[in-house]
């Protein structure tokens, strides 16, 4: 439990389609989550979860806050025929978080390391989602560990208009991946001294 300090939840995100996954080029953000821009947002306000281990229960660990759906920035241009830029953000502005050893600001990539394609690199995959295809929902924060693939490789696959240079894809062969539910999770890397480094936000 509590392994990742850097998942948090929206509510309305916990049932969407998710593996392909956008990479996170942003650099210098105020207190904000991280989402994939196909997740639904409610038209008023969206409740963020953080510190979560399971969202079932109400654990000391979590902050939970609510933020007006005018905190809600969508990539300008995000495509949803081929969910190019499928990538938003939310600032939490009503109350700040409080960083805890369970709630902690991401890093992200920088200098050299935002250039990177991480071909090669063992990306970590977390989140809510189902546990298996037409399975249920998780209610414990789950991880996954998948290669890094060429996207060449990818759009073998997919096509080249879904999969272009802000893509990271993951191999998934034997079934473990992100599914539906995860999309807008954390896609990370290890770096130096075995800290963490957001490079993408699963998408599907």
């Amino acid at each position: 439990p509590h392994s990742v300090v850097a998942q948090s939840l929206t509510k309305e995100q916990s049932s969407q389609v998710c593996k392909k996954i956008h990479k996170n080029r942003k650099k210098n953000l105020k207190i904000s989550h991280f989402l994939a821009a196909h997740c639904p947002i409610n038209t008023q306000s969206t409740n963020i979860i953080t510190g979560a281990h399971n969202i079932n229960q109400i654990e000391a660990s979590q902050q939970r806050r609510t933020a007006p759906s005018a905190n809600y920035r969508l990539h300008p241009n995000y495509n949803t025929q081929n969910l190019n830029n499928d990538i938003a953000t939310i600032q939490i502005t009503a109350a700040p978080l409080v960083f805890t050893p369970q709630v902690q600001a991401v890093r992200l990539p920088r200098g050299a390391l935002a250039s990177e394609d991480f071909v090669g690199d063992r990306g970590r995959s977390t989140g809510w989602g189902r546990v298996a295809d037409g399975g249920t929902t998780s209610s414990v924060l789950r991880v996954v560990d998948n290669d890094i693939i060429t996207n060449a490789a990818c759009a073998a696959v997919f096509g080249t208009t879904v999969v272009n240079a802000d893509v990271i894809c993951i191999e998934t062969a034997g079934g473990r991946g992100t599914c539906q539910g995860d999309s807008g999770g954390v896609l990370s890397v290890e770096r130096a001294g075995g800290a963490r480094v957001q490079v993408g936000v699963t998408s599907f």
